[in-house]
């Protein structure tokens, strides 16, 4: 069970490249930049598009059904949310290894749900044409990859050969498994007693099957929170290796099939399964499973022929970045930040079609500039390239624009209808005292840094190794779980044992985990664990992006570089004390205004759970 990783954009590296057009001398022509790394989301080029788009998650009163590209296009926050929620659980969300993101996804959807809400309230505002405009970026790149490129895409048979003997772990000595399961779910920050006390419900359960009282599929269809629980906790017939370690050594480890599996933790909460069948190990045939190769080459391949036909677009639509450095501060306010062919972005209309880039102490966030306009480079090229191949109202651009245009409109309603005096210079500090604060919090975090060893990584084989171990400790902490050997750590379990009141027994927890991997045979790799104070999660801040709807225990989505990935482990949180902001009124205001329209988000998503307005699909 492999988890995609988010490959983040080389801001340094793009910087770098692009110092020599901002320092060129006036009167000469700026040399071209090399072929950028795409900003096109993680989604658009997955080649999994169309799985994404016919995975319907629910019916939304107003918008009907909606899917899981829908939820990924619309990024109503501006945080990915690949970065909370992997992509096997966008396609398929009722599985067992997408059932601790579920709540996430429940709750990104009530969001879209009162955000249509306040959306149909802004009467008829339109957006300005550079903003409309913007909004189809993300949906051309998505439909170029998806209509254009992926067409182009080659998969040799001699590729099929290679990838079948490089993964013996998913084809050889492979056995089936038939088997139901039951789940209840706990959350992340449930204490001891909530989670010994469902523990002691599925224990009492298998003693009422083994005891006869009732069938295994009457207890999944009665007591299971799983999708499954409809089919009597049934799984379609699966090979080892699909769900979590412990999932199927559980089912593998009992003596006989219709035996019961004893209680067990897992991503979400308690298990508790019964093996049907299962197969001796066997060898899967080439012959068998070389469509699916095929078609996930295909998909890994797409990556790269985008960026190849990107790189000839920039050739042909003679692409230029002037804001590169900290220039974009000093710039003319009418120069241009950046230019294709004679369309230029200006710094008024990159603040109409962007985040503004100014941080909560008043810099300038260069990589938010840089990132912000490498993807309107990329965005205005991709989608005159579909314009003048007769694809400029692709399916994906329109949807892109349709969602895209709910949050932007309930803006609208926001500024119409909250008060301006309660976000005021003089009253923000009451606001930020007077009530609830939403998102705004103060988190005590954990970063966990994977590296190879250097020293261990010079042969081929042993880099190989490394990105295996890499990808079998990443897999591990998308499910929370640290992969120690001989006994795992699961992270939630470990953060509400530890104690994180002070600074110093916070570095002796941290120490104490580091002890225990470095005693883990990882000879390939190195893993470190780091605490990283108390920080308060400003509005458009890392924090804020990175550790969106976590609670403490959950480990955030990797953030990859080519030498190391980075996740973060959010230890503990407490409400922020805004009132010491108030010397700041204008990131007080900030706070203010982020603080009153979660409140009325939030109002609108209790009425919609209190109407049982939103049908789910899993």
């Amino acid at each position: 069970m492999m988890t995609p990783h988010r490959l983040l954009l080389p801001i340094a590296l793009l910087m770098l490249a692009n110092s020599a057009l901002a320092a060129t001398p006036a009167g000469q022509v700026p040399t071209l930049p090399p072929v950028p790394q795409t900003v096109a989301p993680d989604y658009a080029v997955s080649g999994q598009v169309d799985e994404l788009s016919q995975t319907i998650l629910a019916e939304v009163p107003g918008l009907g059904p909606i899917s899981s590209l829908d939820m990924l296009l619309i990024n109503m926050t501006g945080r990915p949310l690949l970065s909370s929620v992997p992509m096997e659980a966008w396609l398929a969300p009722a599985s067992i290894s997408a059932e601790s993101y579920q709540q996430v996804i429940r709750g990104e959807i009530e969001r879209l749900a009162a955000l249509s809400a306040l959306a149909s309230r802004s009467a008829d505002w339109q957006p300005a044409p550079e903003l409309l405009r913007r909004l189809g970026f993300d949906g051309a790149m998505t439909g170029y990859a998806q209509n254009v490129v992926a067409n182009r895409v080659k998969v040799e048979d001699a590729d099929v050969h290679l990838y079948y003997l490089a993964h013996p772990e998913k084809y050889l000595q492979r056995r089936r498994i038939d088997a139901r399961y039951i789940y209840i779910h706990t959350p992340a920050n449930a204490d001891p007693a909530t989670r010994g006390s469902v523990q002691q419900k599925l224990d009492q359960i298998a003693a009422d099957v083994r005891a006869g009282k009732m069938t295994f599929e009457q207890a999944a269809r009665r007591y299971s929170q799983a999708p499954s629980a409809a089919s009597g906790g049934r799984l379609p017939t699966f090979v080892n290796g699909t769900y979590f370690a412990d999932f199927e050594g559980q089912l593998l480890g009992v003596e006989k099939p219709g035996d019961l599996t004893q209680v067990f933790e897992g991503p979400g909460g308690y298990y508790l399964g019964q093996l049907i069948a299962a197969t001796p190990a066997q060898n899967i045939p080439l012959e068998e499973v070389s469509g699916e190769i095929r078609q996930t080459l295909a998909r890994e391949h797409l990556k790269f022929y985008y960026r190849n036909a990107l790189g000839e677009l920039q050739n042909r639509y003679r692409t230029y970045n002037y804001a590169a450095g900290l220039n974009y501060e000093y710039m003319n306010q009418n120069a241009p930040i950046a230019r294709i062919g004679t369309a230029m972005l200006t710094r008024p209309a990159f603040l109409r079609m962007y985040e503004n880039p100014v941080t909560p102490d008043f810099a300038i966030n260069t990589s938010l500039v840089q990132r912000n306009v490498m993807h309107w480079l990329e965005g205005e090229m991709v989608l005159e390239e579909m314009e003048s191949l007769g694809r400029g109202n692709d399916r994906y651009i329109v949807r892109a624009r349709e969602l895209g245009m709910i949050p932007l409109r309930a803006r609208q309603t926001m500024i119409r209808e909250i008060e301006p005096a309660k976000y005021s210079a003089e009253q923000a500090t009451k606001t930020l005292t007077s009530g609830p604060l939403g998102e705004l919090r103060t988190v005590l975090v954990a970063q966990i840094m994977i590296t190879p060893d250097a020293k261990k990584t010079e042969a081929a084989s042993e880099k190989l190794a490394a990105e295996r171990q890499i990808a079998r400790v990443n897999t591990g902490l998308a499910a929370g779980v640290m992969q120690i050997e001989p006994e795992p750590v699961v992270m939630a379990d470990w953060v509400h044992e530890s104690d994180f009141s002070t600074s110093e027994s916070t570095v002796a927890a941290v120490q104490s985990l580091q002890a225990k991997i470095d005693s883990a045979p990882f000879p390939n790799i190195k893993i470190q664990v780091t605490a990283m104070g108390w920080s308060d999660a400003l509005p458009n801040t890392q924090w804020d992006r990175m550790l969106n709807r976590l609670v403490p225990g959950q480990v955030s989505q990797p953030i990859v570089s080519p030498t190391m990935t980075i996740r973060y482990v959010l230890l503990a949180e407490r409400p922020m004390d805004a009132a010491r902001y108030g010397a700041q009124p204008a990131l007080a205001q900030r706070m203010a205004w982020r603080v009153l329209t979660d409140r009325m988000i939030t109002e609108e998503v209790d009425r919609i759970r209190r109407e049982s307005a939103i049908k789910y699909n899993f």
